[in-house]
Order: C-alpha cells, then sequence, then structure tokens
C-alpha cells in the first residue's frame, strides 16, 4: 500500500458492506458480494471517470472471468467477470496462487513442479504453450483467468520466507529489545515506520515463542521504531530512530 502510494496510485475502497445478516444460501452470498464489490469500482470509478485505469488487488476466486448458469439457479459468477458485465470491458486478470511451493510436494500443482524441474523458474514467470497463443493457465483456474505467474521457490531468509526478503534488508533484532522478550510466553516483535500515528500497521512483525532466538526483521529502507508486545496486547519497551539503508 505505502508502495502504490509512492507510485502515485489512487485508493478506492470496494468491498460490500454487510446491512444485515448474510443469506444461508451460499450461492446467493457469493451473487450479493461480488455484485457490490462490482458496483461499487463502476460507480466509484467508472462512473467519476471513464477513461480510468484500474488495478484491483483481489483473492483467489475474485480475479476469475467465468460465468456459470447466468440467471439460473445454479448462477455463480465473481467479481471480475460482474465487472466486465457492468462496464464492457475485458479486465486483463492474472492468478497468482496456483503456481506456487507448498509445505508439501504433494500440495503443488504438477506442472508447476515440472516448470521447477527443468530450470524454468529462475524469477517469478509467465510461461507460453508451443503454440505461442496466450499464456499457460492450469489448475483450477484453467479458462477462469488470462494469465497465470509461475513463482520460485525461495529459501528462507533468518528464518524469514525468502519472498519476503525481495528488495528489502534483514535486520537483526537489537540486542538490548531481545533481552528484554519474556522467557516464558509468548511475543509479538513489530517494525513501524518512524513517524506514522499509533495504530498504524506495522511494516513487518513476527511472534517469539517462549524467549527462543528471534528471527530477523525484514525492512525496506527507511527509518523505524521497534516494539515489543506482550500476550496481553500490553506494548514493552520500544526502539526508536533504528535506520536501514
Amino acid at each position: 500500500m505505502r508502495g502504490a502510494a509512492a507510485l502515485g496510485y489512487r485508493f478506492v475502497a470496494y468491498e460490500w458492506t454487510p446491512s444485515g445478516p448474510p443469506a444461508k444460501d451460499v450461492r446467493e452470498q457469493i451473487r450479493v458480494r461480488e455484485t457490490a464489490q462490482a458496483k461499487n469500482l463502476h460507480e466509484r470509478v467508472f462512473q467519476t471517470n471513464p477513461d480510468a485505469r484500474l488495478f484491483v488487488y483481489v483473492g483467489y476466486s475474485h480475479a476469475t472471468e467465468d460465468w456459470t448458469d447466468p440467471g439460473g439457479p445454479n448462477e455463480r459468477a465473481w467479481m471480475a467477470a460482474r465487472l466486465a458485465k457492468l462496464t464492457g470491458f475485458d479486465p486483463l486478470t492474472i492468478d497468482q496462487t496456483e503456481c506456487v511451493p507448498r509445505s508439501e510436494a504433494n500440495f503443488e500443482n504438477a506442472h508447476w513442479r515440472r516448470a521447477e524441474e527443468r530450470g524454468l523458474l529462475d524469477g517469478p514467470k509467465l510461461l507460453r504453450p508451443a503454440s505461442g497463443e496466450g499464456f499457460v493457465v492450469v489448475g483450477s483456474y484453467a479458462g477462469k483467468v488470462d494469465a497465470q505467474v509461475f513463482h520460485p521457490r525461495t529459501p528462507s531468509v533468518h528464518g524469514r520466507p525468502g519472498w519476503l526478503a525481495r528488495g528489502r534488508s534483514a535486520v537483526q533484532v537489537p540486542a538490548e529489545l531481545a533481552a528484554k522478550i519474556p522467557n516464558d510466553e509468548r511475543a509479538l516483535l513489530q517494525a513501524f515506520h518512524a513517524g506514522e500515528a499509533a495504530g498504524a500497521i506495522p511494516a513487518d512483525q513476527f511472534v517469539v515463542e517462549d524467549g527462543a532466538l528471534p528471527p530477523w526483521f525484514v525492512l525496506a529502507p527507511g527509518t523505524y521504531r521497534l516494539a515489543l508486545q506482550d500476550v496481553d496486547g500490553k506494548t514493552l519497551p520500544t526502539q526508536d530512530d533504528v535506520r536501514v539503508e
């Protein structure tokens, strides 16, 4: 969010705000929510500026364009499909959830594993079929999105996810702060951007169990305030003006 703001993006809230209890039927819940999301984007973006360029970051099926049983009892269409119908635009939809490494090999997509075995994933990739037409889309998103990103396996960095370290630096928890971590309970270590108000979203955070050696923070260049919080939510000592180059 901070990076997008720095690039000049303007943010639009589009989530559905329910006015009552959800419908009992799951298909109806999906219809109501996805319709409201698409309607909010249509009204708040394109009715204000018909020439606007829109980037929508969504989770999972919200990006799919297929429409099952339109108007029928088994109708199912997610937000991207409904937004396309409202605007008349054909959105470029991209999945980044299917072709990724998992905790165990049996959870991984077979096409993703084959791409990794062939050495194709030295970085995030869009793959084309041999025909050269379109992009490879496999698994549960086949035929439902335009493209699919194959993400490489990334080794951990000082106990933190490798993907988190891209463009950031690993910063060891200062010894003075680490010494104040309770030995017999969980604690939350947090890094906040210096100057941001109380209640801001941390730039990074992680839990330490029973005084175990804490992992490192993974932070972009900037100045931070480091904080330690106990299991009751009480903020313990903080360390200000920690500079990351």
